[in-house]
């Protein structure tokens, strides 16, 4: 008897979590209709990425599209063709055409690029049970100073604020890597005639720091305090 009851209540439970995040799914996705249709792409595209995290098809299928037009993020034909695979898999009739139609204007390698993206995001999801949060792994470091990885809030929280100066949409300064503060920093980036990265280091603060005129002194991961 009490085995029964138990066993109901970890029904329960876990059908409550599946209903709350298909809520929190179903908003995002809405909120990021409305960045869109407001030209705020960048918004749009943050909001889609907190969605398609929870397994939401429409707004992998946004993404998909996001990234073939390029608007709120860099033009990237294996990134568009791995969220309309995506979609297609949870059963997406649009994703499945777009994708086709978008393999006529891929080269063979970008095709290849593209299966295997979809398959590191989906090997990660069996993997921890969760989606990935990027793409690919970040590069290990280097002995050279400047290109250590950044990773404390406060070196985060410095990056999103000269962003801001800069004229980007990070987001609040609030110490997080977010998918915002990650598109504001590929479009620097590109303006800055930088490597394409998709981790904050020193060499990275430093040009941010040269763009708004600041000093440029090493940061320090070891004398950084979280907050």
């Amino acid at each position: 008897m009490n085995y029964e009851r138990n066993l109901s209540i970890i029904f329960a439970s876990m059908f409550t979590a599946i209903a709350l995040t298909m809520q929190v799914a179903y908003s995002d996705y809405e909120d990021g209709v409305q960045a869109w249709n407001e030209n705020r792409f960048q918004d749009a595209v943050s909001e889609w990425m907190e969605s398609a995290e929870s397994g939401d098809g429409r707004s992998m299928l946004a993404l998909g599209k996001a990234y073939a037009r390029g608007l709120g993020v860099l033009r990237n034909l294996s990134e568009a063709h791995k969220w309309y695979n995506l979609a297609a898999s949870r059963g997406i009739a649009e994703a499945a055409d777009e994708r086709d139609g978008l393999e006529t204007k891929m080269t063979s390698d970008e095709r290849a690029r593209a299966e295997e993206l979809a398959s590191q995001w989906q090997q990660a999801q069996t993997d921890v049970g969760s989606l990935p949060t990027s793409e690919t792994p970040p590069e290990e470091s280097t002995v050279e100073s400047n290109e250590i990885e950044l990773t404390s809030r406060t070196a985060i929280r410095e990056a999103q604020s000269l962003l801001s100066e800069l004229g980007y949409q990070p987001g609040p300064a609030d110490g997080l890597w977010g998918p915002k503060t990650g598109v504001a920093f590929q479009f620097f980036l590109v303006d800055q005639n930088l490597p394409e990265s998709d981790v904050l280091t020193q060499a990275s603060l430093f040009a941010l720091r040269e763009a708004a005129g600041r000093p440029t002194e090493i940061v320090s991961e070891d004398s950084q305090t979280s907050s």
